[in-house]
């Protein structure tokens, strides 16, 4: 019974956990390949496209079929096509023009992994899926409203400076005026008074 208990116990912490919780190999791979049923499907998750990842603002999601992937790595990158089958004990899926050819001449699925691949096009049909995108992206709609809301509040004050501003004829005249030349100044004294040197010494 304690030995029941224990295992219990630890296969609880591994599902908590989930990941590699030891920097120790045999320890990760125990709890990567131990993992339960249910957290297996976090390790199906690949990356959404750039289009995707704008539009929903989510970074990566669990594969499903019928979902279009685009391999990005291995001997298959380039490939893009539906998702056929998902192995969720391996971590890989299967997908539309990854095959290769037997010695008989038949053509099998070569499975792929999950992280090699990107998401181009969901598969919507299931509704809760579309609940999960529209609970995870709510920051991006938030984001969107604020960006509106900062819009209309920049408006009318645009307005109001352009209402109190100078109109073009007053700046026109004044740069004219700025450019016209000044007159000089002569040096003597005399000549702030009107008076010339012969009548200062006559006096």
């Amino acid at each position: 019974m304690a030995a029941n208990c224990r295992s219990e116990q630890h296969n609880s912490l591994v599902e908590e956990r989930l990941v590699l919780v030891s920097g120790q190999r045999r320890k990760q791979r125990r709890a990567y390949f131990n993992a339960s049923n249910h957290l297996r499907r976090r390790f199906l998750s690949s990356h959404l496209s750039e289009e995707l990842r704008k539009k929903y603002g989510i970074r990566a999601l669990p594969v499903r079929e019928g979902d279009t992937v685009l391999v990005l790595r291995g001997d298959y990158a380039g490939v893009e096509g539906k998702i056929t089958e998902v192995y969720s004990s391996g971590g890989r899926a299967a997908i539309e023009g990854a095959t290769r050819e037997k010695v008989d001449g038949t053509r099998v699925k070569v499975p792929i992994r999950t992280s090699k691949v990107a998401i181009t096009k969901l598969n919507l049909q299931d509704k809760a899926r579309k609940l999960l995108l529209e609970r995870r992206g709510l920051h991006v709609k938030e984001e969107a409203a604020e960006e509106k809301t900062g819009k209309v509040e920049e408006a009318p004050t645009e307005a109001s400076e352009a209402e109190g501003a100078a109109p073009e004829s007053s700046i026109q005249e004044a740069a004219e005026e700025e450019k016209r030349p000044k007159p000089k100044r002569s040096r003597r004294r005399g000549s702030k008074t009107g008076e010339t040197s012969t009548e200062r010494g006559h006096d």
